[in-house]
């Protein structure tokens, strides 16, 4: 019973930054509220022939996006944050590419090729930029595999 308490005390005290994964070694959040217009694309334009599972990834998660009905979970369900989602900026973009750390070399290979490589190989490191002033975000990744831990 005391080791059940242990583990939810300890999952409650988890901050935000060990939800992400890999963790975080730099990570900086704005309290600027920034909207997803309904045309929110994930564009790979900038990744030269990008795997097939990391289309379909991309193709998932914005039918997911389109889908979901869920919102913020909060007392209130969010109503606090109308006045200033009102004239919050809209997030119609993120550009997807790969990053210094990404070998040309070896090409980029696909996620489950990336993903079955012994842990100490795996690239799954990325960056992400969101501007608060709604121009085009970015992820920048060196492998498919660290593209798709935010896709």
């Amino acid at each position: 019973m005391r080791l059940k308490a242990f583990i939810v005390a300890l999952l409650l005290s988890a901050t935000s930054a060990l939800a992400l994964w890999p963790i975080p070694r730099k990570l900086s959040t704005g309290s600027t509220p920034l909207l997803l217009s309904n045309s929110f694309a994930i564009d790979l334009r900038d990744v030269e022939h990008p795997p097939e599972d990391l289309k379909q990834a991309v193709a998932r998660t914005q039918v997911q996006l389109k889908n979901d009905n869920l919102e913020r979970l909060v007392v209130g369900r969010g109503v606090a944050d109308v006045p200033s989602l009102a004239g919050a900026n809209t997030l119609r973009k993120l550009k997807v590419s790969l990053g210094p750390n990404f070998d040309e070399a070896k090409g980029l290979a696909s996620i489950s090729k990336e993903a079955t490589k012994p842990i100490e190989e795996r690239n799954e490191g990325y960056t992400l930029t969101i501007p608060a002033d709604g121009s085009d975000a970015t992820l920048t990744a060196g492998s498919a595999l660290g593209s798709v831990n935010l896709v």
